[in-house]
């Protein structure tokens, strides 16, 4: 509707002003000449009037939120799989667009401002979205199951270990996103060797043990054969019941033998003269070495080594801690101490020994004597003899030729 007047001047030979007043108080001047019909007059006017009647106000105008849409009600996720949920605001054309995620129970799914659910472990969440205008929810519940174990790995199907050794074997569960990735581990035979919880193999005596992984989730399993050997005899030397050994015999004076079974030569005690330990001597001292221990200037161990003590002697003797027995190394005949911790071991040859008179050979196969630093009384010394029924510590005469086994120096 118009809301103005028209003023129509009578006078036709002056130009004249009409003016047109709408609701919107907008003023048109039009100056008509004299010799405009009154057609165009009058459509000029109705256009004016028409051109105020659209004028309007350009404020905007605010849509209200009346729901929100998800585009699914339920979903089911394996632990760590993710899903993008999808609202829609209602209607589409609302002014206030924006929302608010949440999860009932963030243990078991969590979700992001853009509605990424992630699913964290096994159990149900029901993921909710709500409109900021009008607070209106729709909801999808969420159901989480775990991933099952499929096999389990283990790095290795063998290992050899000697005795007081240890291994880890690693087991590697699949999938590896497995929900439960718990293990239980078992030897076929604790006495041979033993397992811990984290997959430790100790070796405990000669012999072989399977070691089994098995998961708790599905009971698959993976094996290990573990063999226990023989720790083989070191020249360098061995700790042993807290005495380091030498790996062989002496040979000439300031060296080793080549192996553990060679006899090396024989040692008056506290002489530093060393005699062969096959065929016959001559020049043989049969007088009695004097001394009250075995001067380092006679020891004819290397640079480092000395000749044990009694005690070490006792040490090595020690049947709670080390175990002897009689054995053959490369087809000789000898007796074999083991630690029993560590299962360090040396083999002291049964060379036998020169006599005191001519310093002829006696026993060679069949027994062995080792020499001690220390002495027994003014003819005699500590010495280790051992055969095939036992290994003892006695004291015996200075002028034998015996066997030296070097350990050590501190």
């Amino acid at each position: 509707m118009l809301n103005g007047s028209v003023c129509m001047p009578k006078n036709k030979d002056l130009k004249k002003k009409i003016s047109i007043h709408s609701n919107k108080f907008t003023l048109i001047s039009i100056h008509m000449n004299k010799h405009l019909s009154a057609a165009l007059f009058c459509i000029a006017v109705c256009a004016a009037v028409l051109f105020t009647s659209c004028s309007k106000d350009d404020s905007p105008v605010s849509v209200s939120v009346t729901g929100v849409l998800l585009n699914t009600s339920s979903a089911t996720l394996y632990v760590g799989d993710t899903v993008r949920l999808i609202a829609t605001v209602q209607p589409t054309g609302a002014t206030d667009q924006s929302l608010t995620w949440s999860s009932s129970d963030t243990t078991k799914a969590v979700v992001n401002s853009s509605g990424l659910v992630t699913a964290k472990s096994p159990g149900s969440a029901t993921i909710t979205v709500k409109t900021v205008d009008g607070n209106h929810t729709k909801s999808c519940a969420v159901t989480v199951n775990p991933v099952s174990v499929t096999d389990v790995l283990l790095n290795t199907s063998s290992a050899t270990l000697y005795v007081g050794d240890t291994v880890r074997l690693i087991a590697t569960v699949q999938p590896t996103g497995a929900t439960d990735q718990s293990l239980i581990w078992s030897s076929s035979d604790t006495t041979k060797a033993v397992v811990n919880s984290s997959g430790l193999v100790t070796a405990k005596a000669l012999g072989s043990a399977i070691i089994t992984v098995k998961t708790n989730n599905g009971n698959k399993t993976a094996t290990c054969t573990v063999t226990i050997a023989e720790r083989p005899i070191s020249a360098a030397g061995v700790l042993i019941n807290g005495v380091y050994w030498a790996g062989c015999n002496i040979d000439a004076p300031g060296t080793f033998v080549a192996t553990p079974e060679s006899a090396g030569m024989f040692y008056q005690w506290n002489r530093k003269k060393g005699w062969p330990s096959t065929g016959s001597v001559t020049g043989w001292d049969y007088t009695t070495p004097s001394g009250d221990t075995w001067a380092a200037a006679n020891d004819p161990c290397p640079s480092g080594w000395r000749v044990p003590t009694s005690d070490e002697l006792d040490a090595l003797l020690a049947t709670d801690k080390v175990t002897n027995v009689w054995t053959t190394l490369n087809s000789v005949n000898g007796r074999k101490f083991t630690d029993k911790i560590s299962g360090n071991s040396i083999f002291l040859p049964a060379a036998g020994y020169r006599d005191i008179k001519y310093g002829s050979l006696s026993n060679a196969g069949s027994s062995g004597y080792y020499y001690s630093s220390s002495p027994g009384g003014s003819s005699l010394a500590w010495s280790l003899s051992f055969d095939s029924s036992n290994a003892v510590q006695t004291n015996l005469g200075r002028s034998p030729g015996y066997s030296v086994r070097c350990v050590r120096a501190e």
